[in-house]
């Protein structure tokens, strides 16, 4: 039987441990930041490319929540340096003047003394030092419960798809598993409720990697009060949640959450301006960009011909299938200005900047009229791409 804590002796080279780890904790909190920084770049760029070039369900959702928690734990290591900056503060200061607060040379009021009377510098050194060697293991701790609801949700929506597994089983299983987390260990108190709970417990603690984390995260909840727990994961999330948005706004084309002008621009009489984006023209963008769903070479065109791109995505594939096609130019239709069908050669054509496949067709416009034009691109089997409605419309001026 496992001795009380009480009665445990605690090793010297342990003691020794304790006594100095904030020197390793400093120089891993340094450098992890920076290089997580750096990393969070990659993993967007390395989602993008696997979700063009694979079926494999909720890639762009594991990339949002990856990069949540590469973002959650850079706030916890950067909150760990502040605290134990302040940390050595306090110590360098106790080492000048051990005694603490020289009374005799506080010409103050009494009332204004009950605070300063309070201050403990040793005791408030020990337990920011405790608090700091936490915040140090909490951010561990929150990097890998958030991978494990990236590796869970990747399999759960794969065994659907692979495995034909209904979600409408899978998902509110996950979810009594997260409640039972959230609640610590409700469904687990009942005899008989724990019995039917315990194989999806087992289950879902094995993928979402609660078998690394439960334990610490019980040891933390048991000694100190849960809603200083709860407290601190949700500030991690909070800040995350909202750097991560930042992080893959420009990438994935969201709208500033900030943003609060409501672009409503007119002309004559009311009339909506149509909205153009910049990804839809070549010319407008950095050529290793990845090209999503079509674009032309400019918005202005001085050629006698509209050379367009139309990127190959690995999910296209059961487009061209369920439509009893041969080849992917035959799920692609095109018209100009909502009334001229057309029916353009189409050629594969590879844009080695961005390593990108796809189809291209150059589309003669020498009898469009000088002026605004557009074109139309639509995708059989394409409900929705990144924000986008099934039929992209790509105005142009010749």
């Amino acid at each position: 039987m496992e001795e009380q804590p009480s009665k445990l002796k605690t090793p010297k080279w342990l003691k020794h441990l304790q006594e100095n780890s904030w020197e390793a904790e400093i120089i891993i909190s340094g450098g992890a930041i920076f290089s997580l920084f750096q990393l969070v770049e990659v993993v967007i760029k390395t989602g993008i490319y696997y979700e063009e070039i694979t079926t494999f369900s909720g890639l762009r959702e594991g990339v949002i929540i990856f990069v949540l928690v590469l973002r959650g734990v850079s706030v916890g290591f950067i909150l760990h340096l502040l605290l134990r900056g302040f940390w050595i503060g306090l110590v360098c200061l106790r080492s000048v003047f051990p005694a603490g607060i020289n009374f005799k040379k506080l010409k103050l009021n009494e009332r204004y003394l009950k605070e300063t009377n309070t201050i403990n510098l040793t005791r408030q050194i020990v337990v920011l030092d405790q608090f700091s060697g936490l915040v140090f293991l909490g951010s561990f701790l929150f990097a890998i419960s958030f991978t494990g609801l990236i590796a869970t949700g990747f399999a759960l929506g794969n065994l659907f798809e692979f495995a034909h597994f209904p979600l409408e089983i899978s998902f509110p299983l996950f979810g009594l598993y997260l409640f039972d987390l959230f609640t610590v260990g409700m469904l687990r108190r009942n005899k008989w409720i724990g019995m039917i709970f315990l194989p999806i417990y087992w289950f879902f603690n094995v993928i979402s990697l609660g078998f690394i984390y439960r334990p610490y995260l019980q040891i933390i909840s048991s000694n100190i009060q849960r809603w200083k727990v709860s407290l601190f994961f949700a500030f991690l999330l909070a800040v995350s949640l909202l750097l991560t948005f930042e992080s893959v706004r420009e990438v994935l084309r969201f709208q500033d959450i900030f943003d609060q002008r409501k672009y409503n621009a007119t002309v004559g009489e009311d009339q909506d301006i149509t909205r153009l984006s910049e990804w839809r023209y070549l010319d407008k963008f950095p050529s290793e960009e990845k090209v999503r769903w079509a674009c032309i070479q400019s918005d202005i065109i001085k050629d006698d011909y509209l050379k367009l791109f139309v990127p190959y995505l690995a999910k296209y594939d059961s487009s061209i299938a369920t439509t009893d096609k041969k080849v992917f130019s035959e799920i692609v239709s095109v018209s100009l200005n909502d009334s001229i069908k057309i029916s353009p050669d189409w050629f594969a054509y590879e844009r080695k900047s961005s390593n990108q496949y796809g189809i291209i067709a150059y589309i003669s416009i020498d009898t469009l009229p000088k002026g605004k034009n557009q074109v139309i691109v639509e995708i059989q089997g394409e409900t929705f791409f990144r924000g986008i409605e099934k039929k992209l419309t790509i105005p142009f001026w010749k």
